[in-house]
């Protein structure tokens, strides 16, 4: 089976779009260790900022499908997020999440909006549909 390349696009449109208007640092494909998933996961980007005394990351999932994102993979992600967080981070090596971003090609319904609010999840879409530019999904 041949993989398809517009996840791997988008993902670098929106790692681009991170680096240029917010200036985080982005690596791609990062795998991460966990608690219960023996081969841990891989994160599509992961996003670095200088904060006040530490370094920010950003856990940011991308979705380049043509159909809204359903609520089954932002539970999804949201399980992944709490394995991941869930491990006795007793290595200087394991790398843990501040906080998590969803973005979507093309947009998400209604409940996994909802649940991504409960998680703490935030949701962002290209501006005017184009991949140069993202912004959040608010109420």
């Amino acid at each position: 089976m041949i993989a398809d390349p517009t996840g791997r696009i988008f993902e670098r449109a929106v790692g681009q779009w991170l680096q240029a208007a917010h200036g985080y640092r982005v690596q791609f494909r990062v795998p991460v260790r966990a608690k219960c998933a023996a081969r841990g996961y891989e994160v599509d980007v992961i996003a670095s900022k200088a904060a006040l005394l530490s370094e920010r990351q950003v856990w940011v999932e991308c979705k380049a499908g043509k159909k809204p994102v359903k609520r089954n993979s932002v539970h999804t992600l949201a399980g992944q997020v709490a394995d991941v967080l869930g491990l006795n981070h007793t290595f200087t090596t394991d790398w843990v999440p501040d906080e998590c971003w969803m973005f979507s090609a093309s947009g998400f319904d209604y409940d996994a909006l909802n649940i991504a609010r409960k998680h703490a999840i935030r949701c962002f879409v290209p501006h005017n549909g184009d991949w140069a530019a993202f912004q959040e999904v608010v109420d």
